[in-house]
């Protein structure tokens, strides 16, 4: 079954007129990750389901407050989250793949003193 992600992104500067547009990527998988990173946390273990990065199509990542996201496989790629600074990856968009290798797990690392709430979708597509 087909499953679709949208992406949508809208810019200005100053008082010109904002600029534009969305681009939305199909797969066959979708995971909805949505988990409370605790205060002080180290590697807390996310529900992320084990995914080859060659089938990766979209990556969306967004918390509430700093947080470090690590995938983790035969090498580990680390994404730095600032408080409610999206992180977005889709396979359209010219850049290569972020992950360093097929990912077998993720952790996250909260140094703050506050819990932080992630948010993240993963697309791929293995057909």
């Amino acid at each position: 079954m087909a499953v679709e992600m949208t992406f949508t992104i809208f810019g200005r500067v100053g008082a010109e007129p904002q600029l534009g547009g969305s681009v939305t990527e199909s797969g066959d998988n979708a995971q909805i990750v949505e988990e409370t990173v605790g205060a002080g946390a180290q590697d807390y273990d996310l529900n992320v389901l084990p995914f080859n990065k060659n089938y990766l199509k979209g990556l969306l990542l967004i918390a509430s407050g700093a947080l470090t996201v690590k995938f983790i496989g035969t090498t580990t790629t680390t994404i730095t989250l600032a408080a409610d600074q999206p992180y977005v990856w889709y396979a359209s968009s010219g850049q290569a793949n972020p992950l360093a290798a097929d990912v077998t797990n993720a952790k996250a690392t909260n140094n703050g003193t506050s819990s932080v709430t992630l948010k993240m979708r993963i697309l791929t597509n293995e057909t």
